[in-house]
């Protein structure tokens, strides 16, 4: 096996669902034990998640972070929490301007648009959906159901438009069309034909590292950047990583911007790369 060509400090970005989380959505005692060595000694293994800003926090405490002075990235990087300090580095949402054009845009077109508006802890939509109400439960956020846009409370940090099922390219093409001055003023992640998601400009995962080196004064020159992934939305941190490794769960599309295959996330695969390439133990 090639020795990997490391610098100094080194930084972990890594996804959580389908990539250090198993499929019961809870973190092995190995990968849990992996993230403490690195942090012990002086690297740093940092979580970038779409979930929402209260849950990356709870799954980041889990992982010990809070212990070991870490970072932590929610909602695709819109939010960036410093345990240190205890504060955020880096807190984006949408205009509640945006947020009334989107609502305007979609309300009463539940068969055409499915839309999830995120803040820190809740869920906002139209009508309780399946999914919906699945992954509400395994954040254990709230999920509250609007019929005007005054019944949104709180600050909106990402937003989620989903078009019918099985929808087809024409159903893209009236997407973009009805969606093209969102999507100019956005970053945004497409999923698939039918799931869009809709960001703060300028954040995306592949800017995290870059926040976080800023923050942390630490020379890029003097880094090795790993970023680990499984899925659409970590495209952009797997392609200005060092070393991206991607999830053998992924889909080929996904695996093509890895320059790592590594065992899938219920085989520990996040933490036997780090234990055999990156620590080397």
């Amino acid at each position: 096996m090639e020795k990997l060509k490391l610098n100094k400090k080194i930084l972990v970005f890594c996804d959580l669902d389908g990539t250090a989380l198993n499929n019961a959505h809870e973190f092995d005692k190995e990968t849990i034990y992996m993230v403490k060595r690195l942090y012990e000694k002086g690297h740093y293994f940092i979580p970038v998640t779409a979930r929402l800003t209260d849950d990356a926090i709870r799954q980041a405490q889990t992982l010990g972070l809070s212990k070991y002075n870490g970072i932590v990235a929610a909602n695709n990087g819109a939010q960036i929490y410093d345990f240190k300090n205890n504060k955020f580095i880096k807190n984006e949402t949408l205009s509640d301007n945006f947020i009334n054009e989107i609502f305007k845009k979609t309300f009463g077109l539940t068969g055409k648009y499915k839309v999830n508006y995120y803040s820190d802890k809740t869920t906002y939509v139209y009508c309780e959906g399946k999914d919906t109400k699945l992954w509400t439960d395994i954040m254990k956020s709230e999920l509250k159901v609007i019929n005007n846009y005054n019944d949104i409370t709180e600050r909106i940090n990402r937003i989620a438009v989903i078009l019918k099922k099985n929808a087809s390219v024409s159903d893209l093409e009236e997407f973009e069309k009805d969606f093209d001055i969102f999507i100019k003023e956005c970053d945004v992640t497409s999923y698939s034909k039918r799931v869009h998601e809709f960001c703060p400009r300028d954040c995306n995962k592949g800017t995290v590292p870059i926040t976080v080196l800023e923050h942390l004064g630490i020379n890029r020159k003097d880094t090795t950047i790993f970023a680990f992934g499984d899925n659409y939305n970590d495209i952009p941190m797997l392609s200005m990583a060092d070393y991206g490794v991607v999830m053998d769960n992924a889909t080929p599309e996904i695996k093509g911007y890895g320059d790592f295959i590594t065992e899938n996330n219920n085989e520990l695969g996040v933490a036997n790369f780090i234990k055999k390439r990156i620590l080397m133990i």
